[in-house]
C-alpha cells in the first residue's frame, strides 16, 4: 500500500485550501494512506477530513522560539528537531508533498525518508539551494508578475501533483457535537429555520486586509434594515474591541438591536465552521474564515483589495461574488508599509456592497449600475480544470488583462499541455477581447508585445536547436552560445516588461534543471522546445490578428 505525506504548516486558509488536493490524491490513489503534517494547534481543520487517514501535528509555537534564538546551537536545534520527529523517523513515505517554501518545511521533507518528494526540497549536496517543482516555479515567480496571473493557488496545488480531484470545492466536514452548537446557539438568539441570516468576518491575518469597522457597522445596519436579516459578527479574539465597537455603532432601536449577534472569539474551528453553514452568505474579506464557508458549502461576498488578489486565494468553489479594487498600484506587498492612503478599501464602500448582497441572497440577475470603474466584479466559476474569476461587468479589456489571459493559455499549454477547447468557458475567457478600433493605442500595444514575443519563441526554438546538438558532441560545452541566446532573452525583458513570466521561468527552470544534475543538456533542450511550443500553439489558439 503506497503511504503518502502532505506537509502544510501554514495557517487555517493555506489548510483548507490544500484539502482539494488531499480529495484529488484519495481519487487518483483511492488505496493509499494519505498523512497529512499540519500545526499540531490546527489538526481540527483536517481531522475529521474523509480523505485523510492520519493527522500528525507539529508543536510548531512550542518550537520556532527555540529554532530562532540566538543562544542554542545547530546541534542543539537538530536534536529538538530529530526528538519532535521521532514518530516519523522510522517510516518510510513513497511520496511527500511539501507545499511550504520555508526553513521548516523544507529541511522536514530532507530529513524524512522518502522515495518521492514534490514541491519544495533541498538540492543534493548543494547546500542551501532549493529545487522546486515546474508548477512550484511558476508560483514562485509570481511574486514578480502577480497582475498577469490567472491561477488560484488550490488549482496550482492539485496540478503540481498530477491530482486534480473531480469536485472544485474546499473540504471540511463539520461534526454531529458542532452542529448541535450550532443548533443551540440559534435558539438562545431566537433565530428561526426560516430567517435569512448573514455573516461578517470583521478581520483578517493581516491588518491591511481589513475593512474599516465603521464600514462593516454600516453595512450591518443596511442588511437589518432593509433585508430583514439576522446579521453573525465573526472574527477571532483579538477582534473582541472591533467587534463591540461595531456593535455600538450598527444597533438601531428595539427589536434591530437582537437582529445583530456578536460571536467574535466564543468559537472553536468546529463550531464555526456549523454557524458558518447556517448563514445564508457570509461577507468577508481575504481570510481562513472565507475558505472555511466554502468548504461547508456556504456562499460568499468576498471584499479583495491591499495585497489580496482574488486569482491568487479568491472563494474557491461555484456562486461566490468577489469586488476586487483595481487600482494602479494593486497588488501590493504586505510587508511594504509605506501606502497611507488605503483608497482601495475606500473604493469598496457599504452600500455598493449591500447592492451585491442584496443581488446575490435573491439569485437576482446582477445589474451593474453604479459599479466604479476602480472595483472589478467577478463570480467564481468551476470547470474540469478549476476555478476561474469571470467578469460579472461588461467592458474593454486592458491590455495587461488580454495579455494575462493568454498566459493562462499558454501555460497550461506548457505544464499540462491542455489545448483550449472553443466551446469551452476556458477559450471564452481566453478569447480575443479586441480593444474597440477607436483605442489605437491598446492596439499598438499589444501589437508590440506579440511581435516581442515572436522574437522570445525564436529564441527558444534556437535554443533548442543548439542544446540537441551538442547532446550528441558529449565533449563539447555549449554555454558560450546559450549565453548569447540568454543575454537576448534578458535584453528582451528589460525592454518589455510584460515578457517577464515567460523570461523569468526560463531561468528559474534552468537552475532547477542544473540543481537536479543529470542529464542537464537532454532537459534544457526539452525546456526549450516545451516553451517554444508552447509560445506558438497558444499564440494560434488566442488567434489575435493586432492589424
Amino acid at each position: 500500500m503506497k503511504t503518502i505525506l502532505v506537509i502544510q504548516l501554514a495557517r487555517m486558509g493555506d489548510i483548507l485550501q490544500s484539502t482539494p488536493l488531499l480529495a484529488g490524491l484519495r481519487e487518483h490513489h483511492p488505496q493509499a494512506h494519505i498523512c497529512v503534517l499540519v500545526d499540531d494547534q490546527l489538526r481540527e481543520v483536517v481531522e475529521n477530513n474523509p480523505c485523510v487517514d492520519e493527522v500528525i501535528g507539529f508543536r510548531i509555537r512550542a518550537f520556532l522560539p527555540f529554532i530562532l534564538s540566538p543562544h542554542h546551537t545547530l546541534i542543539e536545534k537538530y536534536r529538538l528537531l530529530k526528538a519532535e520527529l521521532q514518530s516519523l523517523e522510522s517510516r518510510v513515505f513513497d511520496i511527500v508533498f511539501n507545499l511550504n517554501y520555508t526553513p521548516l518545511g523544507i529541511v522536514l521533507s530532507s530529513l524524512l525518508d522518502a522515495r518521492e518528494v514534490r514541491g519544495y526540497r533541498p538540492a543534493p549536496n548543494r547546500g542551501r539551494e532549493i529545487i522546486k517543482d515546474r508548477w512550484m516555479n511558476y508560483l514562485f515567480i509570481l511574486t514578480s508578475h502577480r497582475r498577469l496571473n490567472r491561477f488560484n493557488l488550490v488549482d496550482i496545488f492539485t496540478h503540481c501533483a498530477d491530482a486534480v480531484p473531480s469536485r472544485k470545492r474546499l473540504v471540511f466536514k463539520v461534526r454531529d457535537e458542532d452542529r448541535g452548537f450550532a443548533r443551540r446557539f440559534c435558539e438562545e438568539h431566537r433565530i428561526s429555520d426560516s430567517e435569512l441570516v448573514l455573516g461578517l468576518q470583521v478581520g483578517a491575518g493581516s491588518r491591511f486586509r481589513r475593512w474599516p469597522a465603521d464600514y462593516i457597522a454600516d453595512l450591518a445596519r443596511l442588511l437589518i434594515q432593509k433585508l430583514n436579516a439576522r446579521v453573525i459578527l465573526f472574527g477571532s479574539r483579538s477582534e473582541a474591541e472591533v467587534g463591540r465597537e461595531i456593535e455600538l455603532k450598527s444597533k438601531g432601536p428595539e427589536p434591530e438591536a437582537e437582529k445583530l449577534i456578536n460571536a467574535i472569539g466564543s468559537t472553536s474551528i468546529g463550531q464555526l465552521a456549523a454557524l458558518l453553514e447556517r448563514c445564508n452568505l457570509l461577507v468577508t474579506p481575504d481570510t481562513g474564515t472565507m475558505h472555511l464557508a466554502t468548504a461547508v458549502g456556504t456562499r460568499v461576498t468576498a471584499l479583495f483589495y491591499a495585497s489580496a488578489f482574488c486569482y491568487e486565494t479568491g472563494p474557491y468553489g461555484e456562486g461566490n461574488i468577489i469586488l476586487q479594487a483595481n487600482l494602479p498600484c494593486f497588488p501590493c506587498i504586505e510587508t511594504v508599509t509605506s501606502c497611507r492612503d488605503f483608497r482601495c478599501k475606500d473604493v469598496i464602500t457599504p452600500g455598493l456592497v449591500f447592492e451585491v448582497v442584496k443581488q446575490q441572497v435573491n439569485d437576482c440577475v446582477f445589474q451593474a449600475e453604479n459599479i466604479p470603474p476602480d472595483v472589478d466584479v467577478f463570480y467564481s466559476q468551476a470547470d474540469g480544470w478549476g476555478v476561474r474569476y469571470l467578469p460579472m461587468v461588461k467592458s474593454g479589456r486592458s491590455v495587461e488583462e488580454i495579455i494575462a489571459l493568454w498566459y493562462e493559455g499558454m501555460w497550461r499549454r506548457f505544464f499540462d499541455g491542455d489545448r483550449i477547447d472553443r466551446d469551452s468557458n476556458a477559450h471564452s475567457m481566453l478569447a480575443p477581447h479586441h480593444p474597440r478600433s477607436s483605442q489605437q493605442d491598446v492596439k499598438e500595444r499589444l501589437r508590440r508585445f506579440f511581435t516581442d514575443l515572436g522574437l522570445v519563441a525564436g529564441l527558444m526554438k534556437r535554443g533548442r536547436d543548439l542544446s540537441g546538438r551538442y547532446i550528441a558532441s558529449e565533449g563539447e560545452s555549449l554555454d558560450f552560445e546559450i549565453k548569447d541566446v540568454e543575454e537576448l532573452l534578458r535584453h528582451l525583458r528589460q525592454t518589455e516588461p510584460l515578457l517577464g513570466p515567460i523570461v523569468d521561468y526560463y531561468f528559474i527552470e534552468r537552475e532547477n534543471l542544473y540543481l537536479n544534475g543529470n542529464e542537464f543538456k537532454r532537459e534544457l533542450r526539452d525546456l526549450f522546445d516545451g516553451l517554444y511550443k508552447s509560445l506558438r500553439l497558444a499564440q494560434e489558439e488566442f488567434a489575435y490578428d493586432p492589424i
